[in-house]
C-alpha cells in the first residue's frame, strides 16, 4: 500500500470514528456529513492503492459508489427508503429474498477468493446489513444503529483485500 493510500485510510478512519460518535449521540448533522464522507474516503483509498488487479479495483470503486448512494438513501425518511406499494418492504414480494441472495453471493465469493481479509470484510458487511434490516423493518434493537462500526470495518477490510 502506498504512503498516500495509508494517509487517506487514516483520515477516513478519523472521519469514521466521528460518524460512530455522532450515531451514539444522535448528532444527525454530523452523521449526515460524516457517513457519506467515509465512503468518499474509501473511494479515494481504492483509487490510491496499487491493487493486485486493476479490474477488481474498478469493480470496488463502482461498489463503493453504490454504497455511498445507498448510505444517502438510508438517511432518508423510512417511506422514501423502500420502493414499492406503500413504501414498505413487507409489501414488496420477494424483496428480502433478492437482498439475501446478493449477500450470500458476496460472502461466498469472498470466501472463494482465498483471502481471509476479504472473507472477514464480507462477513462484517453481511452482519451489519442484517442488523440494519432487523432494526429498521422488524423491531428496533437497543443501540442498533451502532452497526455502522462493523459496516465501516467490513468495507475497509474488503478494500484492503485489493492489495493482499
Amino acid at each position: 500500500m502506498t504512503g498516500g493510500a495509508l494517509v487517506l485510510l487514516a483520515a477516513t478512519g478519523v472521519v469514521a470514528a466521528a460518524d460512530w460518535a455522532a450515531v451514539l449521540k444522535s448528532a444527525r448533522r454530523v452523521e449526515y456529513a460524516a457517513k457519506p464522507a467515509v465512503m468518499i474516503g474509501l473511494i479515494a483509498v481504492a483509487l490510491a492503492v496499487h491493487p493486485v488487479s486493476s479490474a477488481e479495483r474498478a469493480l470496488f470503486v463502482i461498489a463503493l459508489a453504490l454504497g455511498l448512494a445507498s448510505d444517502v438513501f438510508l438517511m432518508l425518511p423510512r417511506a422514501m427508503f423502500v420502493a414499492g406499494p406503500g413504501g414498505r418492504a413487507g409489501r414488496a414480494p420477494g424483496l428480502h429474498r433478492r437482498f439475501s441472495a446478493v449477500f450470500v453471493v458476496m460472502v461466498a465469493s469472498a470466501g472463494g477468493s482465498g483471502s481471509l481479509v476479504a472473507l472477514a470484510g464480507a462477513l462484517l458487511f453481511f452482519y451489519s446489513d442484517a442488523i440494519l434490516a432487523w432494526n429498521r423493518f422488524v423491531k428496533p434493537i437497543p443501540l442498533g444503529r451502532i452497526i455502522i462500526v462493523p459496516y465501516h470495518a467490513g468495507e475497509a477490510l474488503l478494500l484492503l483485500s485489493l492489495v493482499t
